[in-house]
């Protein structure tokens, strides 16, 4: 019925549909982080794998359709943006001298962490992941 699925459940829940839809043949974007577990990372990606689809990873997406054009607007992981690859096209260019070190940080203020890892749907690990992982994997 449709080229592609949008796997955008709880956490939790990322393994069970995406192995529910790869085996239907559908092509997959899954919000990060993939899963709360490794086991759960290698089931996903052993049935990705026989089921020969297309997987990918988003990170700070959102979806837009609207009715006049039928246009599906996809934002996915930063590192694929304008400003990201214009940042990576001067570094790899040396004009700025060798790369020793780089870090990237996305700050997860207190509003953020009190209001999802506190009290919110990740307040507990065993039903979610730890917040570095949640939060922070691309």
């Amino acid at each position: 019925m449709a080229d592609g699925v949008i796997v955008a459940v709880q956490d939790h829940m990322h393994r069970d549909v995406v192995l529910a839809f790869a085996a239907q043949g559908y092509h997959i974007l899954c919000e990060k982080p993939m899963a709360t577990s490794l086991r759960d990372c290698f089931e996903m990606e052993n049935a990705v794998k026989k089921a020969g689809i297309i997987f990918g990873m988003g990170h700070g997406w959102s979806l837009s359709l609207t009715r006049r054009t039928s246009l599906l607007k996809c934002y996915l992981v930063l590192r694929y943006s304008p400003y990201t690859k214009a940042i990576t096209k001067i570094v790899r260019s040396g004009t700025l001298g060798e790369l020793v070190n780089a870090v990237h940080v996305e700050p997860v203020g207190f509003y953020h962490f009190a209001h999802s890892y506190v009290r919110g749907n990740w307040a507990k690990e065993c039903q979610s992941s730890f917040s570095l992982m949640t939060k922070s994997c691309q």
